[in-house]
């Protein structure tokens, strides 16, 4: 398909800047804008750019979200804007999703065992936590305890802390170092 009967079908309605981000295939584009201005159908109609008029596979195109919902509603518009045109959806995945399979990818090329277990039930954390509470303390978390623990495990993560730091922070549980650790 050529630029301008892609254009013709489909960037119709787009003001220059959508236009502009819609053709820029080299680099990166920033889209920064308010809620229902176009964003989402600006990278899903730039997906379909990449794919109907400059050949690229969708095996070279890697999309990330930060939701799992904006990952479906981001596939759906693609198949309904770009369905006959293009029915090779790129991959859409969230910034979690990317993570996991760099995990899969490390644990196929660095020997037979599991690298890593990422954990991604909500359940499955609370236990985790629960048990090592029960473990350090001699004691049963309270759901509030659990959810304090994991504030202050996600705190550190996000502030990339190290382990002199995290043996100052005050999280209520002494035995938070070993814990987190």
């Amino acid at each position: 398909m050529t630029r301008s009967e892609f254009d013709r079908n489909y960037t119709s309605r787009f003001n220059p800047q959508q236009l502009e981000a819609v053709h820029a295939v080299d680099g990166a584009v920033l889209l920064l804008a308010v809620p229902g201005s176009g964003k989402t159908t600006v990278l899903v109609t730039r997906l379909g750019y990449m794919l109907c008029c400059c050949g690229i596979s969708p095996d070279a195109i890697l999309t990330m979200t930060y939701t799992k919902a904006a990952t479906r509603e981001m596939q759906k518009r693609f198949v309904r804007l770009f369905g006959q045109d293009c029915p090779q959806v790129p991959e859409i995945r969230t910034i979690n999703g990317v993570s996991s399979k760099i995990i899969d990818f490390y644990t196929r090329t660095h020997g037979s065992g599991s690298a890593f277990t990422v954990a991604e039930n909500e359940g499955e954390l609370a236990k985790i936590i629960s048990d090592l509470y029960r473990e350090l303390s001699g004691e049963f978390a309270t759901q509030s305890v659990i959810k304090e623990l994991r504030k202050g495990i996600a705190y550190v993560k996000n502030m990339m802390l190290g382990k002199e730091n995290i043996v100052e922070l005050d999280t209520g549980f002494d035995q938070f170092p070993e814990l987190y650790a």
